[in-house]
């Protein structure tokens, strides 16, 4: 059965949420262009989810999951800062 528009969206961001943080646990083999990239994707994917599901009957999972990505966002951001100081 194909999975909804929302649910494919859903796990997307949830396979970008986990790369983002991998690099802002300090995973090996990640580096801060890899941050950077995952910032970047995660923000596009919450754009679109934003987008395509601020209301009707996903709107309710589609903020926990934008609250959730939000964060991770930030934690990434703050880890890059950290990276940048050690410069």
């Amino acid at each position: 059965m194909p999975k909804s528009p929302f649910e494919t969206l859903s796990l997307d961001l949830e396979d970008a949420c986990n790369f983002l943080w991998s690099f802002t646990t300090g995973k090996r083999g990640f580096a801060p262009r890899d941050g950077v990239a995952g910032i970047k994707r995660v923000s596009d994917l919450c754009d679109r989810m934003k987008e395509q599901f601020s209301s009707g009957p996903n709107a309710a999972n589609a903020a926990t999951a934008l609250t959730s990505a939000e964060k991770c966002i930030k934690a990434a951001r703050e880890h890059l800062a950290v990276l940048k100081g050690k410069d």
